[in-house]
């Protein structure tokens, strides 16, 4: 058939997968955080990239494995609220959506997960 062209384009699921290379990653390890709606806290394995993505996984295995996050959030632009709760080591991020809650397991990791959010654009400021 003259004057047709046929190719083929070869797509994978891992082209789409944000990038996972230790470069492009400025912070993870794992945090508590509270749920959305029933409330509860729960420990989520948390990757703050470069592109200033916070995206969270049920557990660093299911990273490991390439394995899609729960959620993901843009923290260009949100804001590490500082203030006195029940909860050791809280940090508030409050993004245009929602604000997620969650807890380090000591001061030394609270204050290294805002400094990393700080860095990757978000503002703070204490109530």
């Amino acid at each position: 058939m003259q004057g047709e062209a046929y190719f083929s384009l070869n797509v994978s699921w891992s082209d789409f997968k944000p990038e996972r290379s230790l470069g492009n990653t400025l912070k993870m390890g794992y945090l508590l955080k509270q749920g959305d709606r029933r409330k509860n806290w729960k420990r989520r394995w948390f990757v703050l990239d470069k592109g200033s993505r916070l995206m969270y996984y049920d557990s660093k295995e299911t990273y490991d494995a390439g394995g899609s996050p729960l959620n993901s959030v843009d923290v260009l632009g949100s804001v590490v609220i500082e203030k006195e709760t029940g909860r050791q080591n809280l940090i508030a991020l409050e993004t245009a959506k929602r604000t997620f809650y969650m807890c380090g397991d000591s001061h030394e990791q609270k204050v290294a997960w805002k400094d990393a959010l700080m860095e990757a654009g978000a503002t703070s400021t204490a109530l």
